[in-house]
């Protein structure tokens, strides 16, 4: 076969045929009967069905034929449990046709190009994990098939007869005057030039993802990169040219963090795959502080914001990592280097105090930057995509700071400090993780097992800081007792007072081998 089938034109009609492609797992000879016969009918109602028992003969290229996907106006799914087998686990054919058809569903993930017949089993087992949003005609049982036939042909030729009526004026409306369509968004008065994708963010990345397709991913954040940088250079000049009375701190600081959003959901989506090739997290954060264009002088909160959307992103990040055992990239997280702004010192991440907490934009203040990262995930509600709850959440979020905390003691002792003379004021991470999330919440041991859940966590930060787990477990009372003593310096006197009269949790113990 030479190149993608021609387009054929209906007997007696000058509208071309819908061209549709078929795709479905050779399986028992009644099965594969069965599509032929459905293709046979197909061709009969004026549809230029695409099936490889039509097309294909003895040398001719299958892969090549399978390129019609891309050609073909709709593209019928045959979904019976071994077909989403194989479209799910990549294998045969079926598998190659998958990954044609998730690129395409990554272009235009809104597309009602492909229609999903189930022809047996439950939706759940039959359906590829591709299409599962999709609606399917359902053709199990024989003695409806007449009635399911209809429904698909009618679809494919497009004479839907239960089109939505034309909406009609409003016999209410007072004034006839009409609002210009915008290409902006407001968001706390400030005018921010929206993406327009088809779709959620989120549902595009995850559908690419899956693919793993990295020309579209490379498209996609670079799109989402460019439109980052406009949006909030733009969002600077806004917020200096307004009178500050005009706004509340809170007011625009969220209405920049919403224009992070489209940044953070992508880069989250990628650590939450687990995929090799799209775990480039740690050079996000370089993107965020070094915003292209952004200046070094002027209002000093405003100049602050790259830092407090890096202090956002990176938590995010490490409380997601913590939630889905990803432990250990948590710890390189937090170990990577930067360099810290005001020093100009490279330094590890958890060591930077606008990283840790101490963030210009909020205060300066960690419990206030503390309150603002508990109350987030009622705030973002894309969040319930990577935790199930708010309080799994935050769970997720103190454990990922308690790592944090047990990386800087191992760097303490790595530096030969002595842990009985470490100044309380010198904690770089702020202890608020002691906290509990509310009266009934989870306790710190609760809390430090789902940051340290195994033995192999605690040798990883012991070998990053140059000491020993040994040493790190000698020295833990003392610093679990540093902690509690800062937490009383946050104005958490009551809970440091009952927290330093219990026994310092237990981290994991080397155990025989």
């Amino acid at each position: 076969m030479n190149g993608v089938l021609m387009k054929n034109e209906t007997i007696n009609s000058l509208k071309p045929a819908p061209v549709v492609f078929c795709s479905y797992a050779h399986e028992t000879l009644e099965h594969n009967a069965w599509v032929k016969s459905l293709g046979e009918k197909l061709r009969a109602d004026g549809v230029d069905l695409l099936l490889d028992v039509f097309h294909l003969g003895l040398g001719d290229d299958l892969m090549l034929f399978m390129e019609n996907i891309s050609e073909s106006n709709r593209v019928i799914l045959v979904c019976t449990p071994t077909y989403a087998t194989k479209a799910n686990t990549g294998k045969g054919g079926v598998g190659y046709e998958r990954s044609v058809i998730t690129s395409e569903l990554a272009k235009k993930i809104d597309t009602n190009k492909f229609v999903c017949i189930l022809r047996s089993g439950d939706a759940d087992k039959s359906i590829p994990i591709f299409a599962k949003s999709k609606l399917f005609v359902d053709f199990r049982d024989e003695l409806k098939f007449q009635d399911s036939y209809d429904e698909l042909l009618s679809d494919l030729h497009d004479a839907n007869t239960n089109r939505e009526p034309v909406l009609g004026p409003n016999r209410f409306e007072v004034s006839n005057e009409k609002e210009s369509a915008s290409t902006s968004a407001t968001s706390n008065g400030f005018t921010i030039q929206r993406v327009k994708y088809s779709t959620d963010l989120l549902d595009k990345a995850e559908i690419i993802l899956q693919a793993r397709n990295r020309m579209e991913w490379k498209k996609l954040l670079l799109e989402t990169r460019k439109n980052f940088v406009n949006n909030i250079c733009t969002w600077r000049s806004t917020a200096e040219a307004r009178n500050p009375s005009d706004y509340t701190r809170e007011e625009i600081f969220e209405s920049g963090v919403d224009i992070c959003e489209p940044m953070l959901k992508l880069s989250i989506s990628a650590a939450y795959s687990e995929l090799p090739e799209f775990q480039n997290q740690i050079e996000f954060i370089d993107d965020l502080r070094n915003i292209e264009g952004w200046q070094v002088y002027g209002c000093t909160l405003l100049i602050s914001m790259p830092d407090a959307l890096a202090y956002i992103y990176h938590h995010l990040l490490g409380s997601m990592l913590i939630e889905s055992d990803q432990h250990l990239r948590a710890v390189e997280l937090l170990t990577c280097t930067f360099t810290e702004r005001r020093y100009q010192e490279t330094v590890p991440l958890w060591q930077e105090s606008q990283m840790m907490g101490w963030v210009d934009f909020l205060d300066g203040n960690c419990i206030t930057s503390w309150k603002y990262m508990t109350s987030i995930f009622i705030k973002r509600t894309w969040l319930d995509r990577f935790f199930l709850s708010q309080k799994q959440f935050i769970e997720g979020y103190r454990a990922y700071c308690a790592l944090a905390s047990v990386i800087e003691l191992a760097s303490t002792l790595g530096s030969s400090q002595s842990i009985q003379q470490h100044p309380v004021q010198s904690h770089a991470v702020p202890t608020t993780f002691l906290h509990p999330i509310d009266q009934n919440g989870a306790d710190y041991s609760r809390v430090l097992s789902k940051a340290i859940p195994a033995i192999d966590i605690l040798e990883t930060i012991a070998l990053r800081s140059k000491t020993t787990v040994a040493a790190i477990h000698d020295a833990w009372n003392d610093w679990y007792l540093s902690c509690v003593r800062r937490l009383g310096e946050y104005h958490y006197g009551s809970l440091s007072r009952k927290l330093s009269r219990t026994a310092a949790p237990s981290l994991p113990h080397i155990t025989t081998r």
